[in-house]
């Protein structure tokens, strides 16, 4: 499907955020590399425990939360992540819904730029064939709105944080922020935190 506005893909290892993820129940500012953004989806680390929010946050397909660290120690105070372990062709994800919102709702900009980013770690030394992939569809059309650039498993870096940007108008859209993950190789898994989809002030 062709991919929506311009794609920016920037690894910001080099780069630390200005502020790491949003361990909250809810939504909110963020303020990302010098840039304050508007963050739509919670619980971006997968910090809160089973209960912990009223509501579901993470939806988990063939994949479970791990809590002793990701990237080993390479983003300090960051313990909590989504594990992906399950072997091809089954699929590993986690999801989360959320709404953007009109104007006159809480959380409206007037800004159709958008900040998808993710951290991730490739654990095992894995092969081309073990993938990962950023996606966000239109939960009410089923449509997908934009994805990311495809990680292999062998990958150079095998520790990274990913961002990136594009361009549309989803004003009022019920949107699905998903992590897609498979595994081939044995002893391999993809450690998955920092998972944004936040709207630029510009």
């Amino acid at each position: 499907m062709k991919r929506l506005g311009l794609t920016l893909a920037v690894c910001l290892a080099s780069l630390a955020f200005a502020a790491r993820g949003f361990a909250s129940c809810s939504p909110g500012f963020v303020y990302f590399g010098g840039h304050a953004d508007y963050e739509y989806l919670a619980d971006t680390d997968f910090a809160a425990n089973p209960g912990d929010c009223p509501t579901t946050i993470w939806y988990y397909t063939l994949s479970s939360r791990g809590t002793d660290g990701i990237c080993g120690g390479f983003f300090p105070g960051v313990s909590t992540y989504a594990l992906f372990t399950q072997h091809a062709p089954s699929f590993n994800k986690v999801y989360q819904f959320a709404h953007l919102p009109n104007p006159g709702e809480a959380g409206y900009i007037n800004s159709n730029n958008w900040f998808p980013a993710f951290d991730y770690e490739a654990v095992g030394g894995g092969a081309y064939e073990d993938t990962l992939q950023m996606k966000i569809w239109n939960q009410d059309t089923g449509t997908l709105i934009w994805s990311s650039d495809v990680i292999h498993g062998d990958v150079t870096n095998p520790c990274r944080i990913m961002s990136f940007l594009f361009s549309a108008d989803l004003t009022g859209k019920n949107v699905r922020a998903e992590m897609v993950g498979r595994v081939y190789s044995a002893g391999f898994s993809w450690k998955v935190s920092g998972v944004h989809l936040a709207r630029r002030f510009y």
